[in-house]
């Protein structure tokens, strides 16, 4: 009963962890693929916190997340994050990721550090519309 246990809260902690990684840098875009590429970046201030911002597909409803950093880590110990760039005091990270064409929404936003959690009690709407073989940036968050 100990092992199930175990096993299923280490399922949840590495799931919960999970965020959508970038492409290779070898990557090349091709318009007859079907997918084009969404690039964005997160920054911050401080540290020890995890900052995410979550979309999904308005044709699709797939769900996906983009995170800097980890709020909450085994033992409980925030994590921060080492970013790809920083300066005048922030922190940040550069997403490209590819998507399969569509129309996409920003939906919310969290940062959360041990037990605290911040997330917008109304859903944002931010849309975006990939397009096979082009490149298109969301700004940064």
């Amino acid at each position: 009963m100990i092992r199930v246990f175990v096993v299923a809260m280490l399922c949840v902690l590495i799931g919960g962890c999970a965020a959508t990684k970038s492409v290779k840098q070898d990557y090349v875009l091709n318009a007859n693929s079907g997918k084009g590429l969404l690039a964005t970046s997160l920054t911050y201030r401080g540290s020890y916190s995890g900052y995410s911002i979550t979309f999904n597909g308005i044709e699709n409803a797939k769900t996906q997340k983009i995170q800097i950093g980890e709020g909450l880590a085994v033992g409980l110990v925030p994590m921060p994050s080492q970013g790809d760039f920083s300066g005048y005091g922030r922190t940040g990270e550069v997403f490209a990721l590819e998507l399969p064409k569509g129309k996409y929404r920003v939906y919310t936003w969290h940062v959360h550090s041990g037990y605290g959690h911040v997330a917008p009690l109304i859903p944002i709407n931010i849309e975006f519309e990939i397009v096979p073989g082009k490149v298109t940036y969301l700004g940064n968050f």
